[in-house]
């Protein structure tokens, strides 16, 4: 009886991620035809026959769809986002992958100081990456000392959402922190490199890292998120997605923005995304691939990497569970045929 239960809430939620998951999808392809035109009806016939040849359900068609429009062509081994979703995060990441929801323990789990944090705020309690435990009181105080400027990022938060910059001498800082756990964090001052598209937010460079049976890490996805003018934090309602090449970080000519529409150009600098080079990526590789290692229990991790003034490579967050994979999916994938 119960694991009949189990069973229906399950298939239902499987039934609702799909049904949210396509509906994102159409919208995405419809966007796209009425730009660049129809799929041809060869690439949707692949799409169709490899979702309910190999995936086992035309409800994992319509990324498929979107995917073979971007890339122009159908390329075996792509794996749709509810797909990724449904079938492999329980099993490549589960639990284990929900661990990086809890910001406050990232320094724990890599055994290493990531560089930014500088104090967390867990049940009521603040604690430095050190452990000590710093009174309410004393919080102003504090982070006065650091002299640098400090956002508060709560747990669980994505896309942006929930970011907060303290002011300048942290009066408020008690209000803020109390609403939820979550994590105060240097402000970054990123490479000089990024100004030239925006200089009013912080650069963010995604790298997906593979762990294969092996024990290797790989990595298998890289693009860099630009934001828009104006705005603090790179937004996923708004940002610039920029490929990279994996074996060497140069940038791709075309870029996309929000609605997947081609762009060579940041849309408000008019800076070519032609001829760039990412600064600090082969460092940044190391560096994630080395951290991949010491948490070995998740398959699949998203890294959010920030580039400072000095070219340090900056862990802003990692995503351990449901990191995203359309985009390179699209752009660069198929790009976890090992998970098959």
């Amino acid at each position: 009886m119960v694991n009949r239960i189990k069973n229906t809430l399950q298939k239902a939620l499987v039934a609702r991620n799909n049904y949210i998951s396509n509906g994102i999808a159409k919208g995405i392809l419809n966007g796209l035809e009425q730009e660049y035109g129809t799929l041809p009806k060869k690439h949707k016939k692949w799409c169709n026959d490899y979702a309910i040849d190999v995936l086992k359900s035309n409800a994992y068609a319509p990324w498929l769809w979107v995917y073979a429009h971007v890339a122009g062509d159908f390329k075996e081994g792509w794996i749709p986002d509810n797909y990724y979703r449904n079938v492999l995060i329980p099993q490549i990441q589960g639990d284990y992958g929900k661990v990086s929801f809890l910001r406050s323990l990232n320094n724990f789990v890599f055994k290493e100081d990531l560089g930014l944090d500088v104090l967390y705020q867990v049940n009521g309690v603040y604690s430095t990456p050190g452990g000590r435990v710093v009174p309410k009181e004393e919080l102003s105080t504090y982070l006065s000392s650091l002299h640098t400027k400090i956002l508060f990022k709560p747990d669980n938060s994505a896309q942006g959402k929930g970011i907060q910059f303290l002011k300048e001498d942290f009066t408020g800082v008690n209000l803020i922190s109390k609403l939820e756990n979550g994590v105060f964090q240097s402000v970054i001052k990123q490479h000089s490199f990024f100004n030239q598209f925006t200089p009013d937010n912080v650069a963010t460079l995604r790298l997906t890292t593979l762990l294969l049976d092996t024990g290797v890490i790989k990595l298998v996805a890289a693009y860099v998120r630009l934001g828009r003018t104006g705005e603090t934090a790179v937004l996923s309602k708004s940002h610039i997605r920029v490929p990279i090449n994996l074996d060497n970080g140069t940038f791709s000519s075309i870029a996309y923005d929000v609605q997947w529409k081609k762009i060579a150009k940041h849309p408000d600098s008019k800076v070519s995304f032609a001829h760039c080079s990412m600064p600090g990526f082969d460092t940044a590789v190391s560096k994630v691939k080395a951290l991949h290692q010491t948490y070995p229990f998740v398959r699949v991790i998203g890294w959010d990497i920030a580039i400072d003034d000095m070219e340090r490579v900056k862990v802003m967050e990692w995503n351990g569970y449901s990191n995203d994979i359309k985009f390179t999916e699209a752009t660069q994938g198929p790009g976890l045929l090992e998970l098959f």
